[in-house]
């Protein structure tokens, strides 16, 4: 098993904070192979970020994550309307039959590649088509989600 993470001095870098990738030493690599470096300034744990657009008649909207990465990211989105911000919105289940929904549904898939957000109807059981143009600002974090929620 690869030592994976280092709090103290680096051969390459210096002191600080290290995390390699999976199967990776985190004593003896730099650069790609590690997900976390405390040397490098706090950008650096935000991949990418982007505006992608829901076009009126559409259901889904997708971002492709570039560079690569060979994991499954953590990825944060909000709606925006001009100047209004919106959180993700959720659904939770009542002692009524079906969700109860605040807000709109949107479903937010990702893979190592793609972010594809949906907008769900009201019961979560199919789509609906954007009646006008909807956007979404996306945050990639060089962040993974554990393997067994992906």
């Amino acid at each position: 098993m690869a030592n994976r993470v280092l709090l103290g001095n680096h051969d390459s870098l210096g002191y600080g904070l290290f995390v390699s990738k999976p199967t990776k030493n985190v004593l003896s690599v730099t650069g790609n192979d590690l997900i976390y470096d405390s040397t490098v300034q706090r950008s650096g744990t935000i991949h990418q970020t982007s505006i992608i657009t829901m076009s009126s008649g559409n259901a889904t909207a997708s971002l492709t994550i570039s560079p690569t990465i060979d994991y499954i990211p953590y990825v944060k989105i909000n709606r925006v309307d001009g100047t209004n911000v919106f959180g993700e919105e959720s659904y939770f289940q009542a002692a009524y039959p079906g969700p109860l929904v605040m807000g709109m549904v949107y479903k937010k898939e990702t893979t190592q590649t793609t972010v594809t957000v949906t907008k769900m109807n009201s019961t979560f059981s199919g789509t609906l088509n954007a009646s006008s143009d909807e956007k979404f600002r996306i945050i990639v974090f060089r962040i993974p989600v554990a393997s067994s929620l992906a």
